[in-house]
């Protein structure tokens, strides 16, 4: 409600690959993993009794994000996955 003004920038890098290479037996073809990170910059003016209060972040937001899935594809389209979000 008290924001002015706000500004946001970021960058995201992501690697996916669908089937690991090398595994044996039932894993063949079937594992994969998913990795991405996200850099965030950001700032806000905010009006306090007043007055413009510059800050050089957005509140709630974080300025990096990763997160990594290995998944397991089953028959018909279906996928077992499980993943872990880092925040920083």
């Amino acid at each position: 409600m008290n924001a002015n003004k706000s500004t946001l920038r970021g960058i995201e890098v992501q690697y996916i690959n669908n089937a690991l290479p090398g595994l044996p037996g039932p894993l063949k073809d079937k594992v994969g993993v998913a990795l991405n990170a996200t850099r965030t910059w950001g700032d806000m003016d905010y009006i306090v009794d007043g007055k413009v209060l510059h800050i050089d972040r957005l509140l709630y937001q974080r300025n990096w994000m990763a997160n990594a899935a290995v998944f397991y594809n089953l028959p018909h389209d279906g996928e077992a996955r499980t993943e872990q979000l880092q925040l920083g």
